[in-house]
């Protein structure tokens, strides 16, 4: 993992609990968690859609993509200082 994402990446605290903690009628699938928020994936026929929603507030999800592309986009535009050497390390 790379510096700049590597403070994001905590113990699991929410994902052992997926019924507890997903947005309400989607089955979703988490990739990693923050202390407040959750990023993962569901799938609306065989396309996965990326999201990333609040543990306080779980029907208020956003779609950050439906490509891994677009959610390294989303990740490198959030968190990356270095943006090319993030890119790079995401996408191989």
């Amino acid at each position: 993992m790379h510096e700049d994402l590597e403070f994001r990446c905590n113990k699991p605290k929410y994902y052992l609990e997926p019924d507890g903690f997903s947005s309400p009628g989607l089955d979703v699938i988490p990739l990693w968690e923050s202390d407040d928020m959750i990023t993962g994936f569901y799938f609306e026929g065989a396309t996965p859609v990326f999201i990333v929603y609040y543990v306080d507030s779980l029907s208020e999800f956003r779609e950050i993509g439906r490509s891994v592309d677009e959610l390294i986009n989303y990740l490198v535009d959030e968190y990356a200082e270095n943006e090319v050497q993030v890119r790079n390390v995401l996408s191989n």
